[in-house]
């Protein structure tokens, strides 16, 4: 594995423990760590949610109580306004974490789109950069 792009990651993910995104994460994170009521319903449900996987992994159906109560406990969560504001912050650095991402695979795609041009065009090298660019804001 190549040393720089090691390196590279790992001033990433310096860079992104300094963002806003990140940085909101941590705060919401402690806040609900604060928050007992929001501990104790995460603990509960935590719990009711082991307890149906236990069930499903020994081919036991869930009782139409059992559902009913896993699911209004899901909704309590949801609504738990110290989680809700933590599960937003999540997804708004999850948001930026899938643009990094996009952003990494463009570049990659893009450099295969060159290396299939180069291969096609046997001169496509000799042709300047600006050229090529100007061509494709003509089409």
């Amino acid at each position: 594995m190549s040393q720089e792009v090691l390196d590279k990651a790992r001033e990433l993910g310096r860079v992104l423990t300094q963002c806003a995104e990140y940085r909101e994460v941590k705060a919401k994170q402690k806040v609900m760590f604060n928050d007992n009521s929001a501990l104790e319903m995460l603990k509960v449900f935590h719990g009711m949610q082991e307890m149906a996987h236990r069930k499903q992994s020994q081919n036991t159906d869930l009782s139409p109580n059992e559902i009913r109560a896993l699911e209004q406990m899901e909704l309590k969560v949801a609504e738990h306004p110290t989680i809700r504001a933590f599960h937003g912050s999540q997804g708004r650095y999850q948001e930026l974490i899938n643009k990094v991402l996009e952003l990494v695979i463009k570049v990659q795609k893009e450099d295969q789109e060159l290396d299939i041009l180069k291969e096609q065009v046997p001169d496509f090298a000799s042709i300047p950069k600006e050229g090529r660019e100007r061509d494709d804001e003509d089409e």
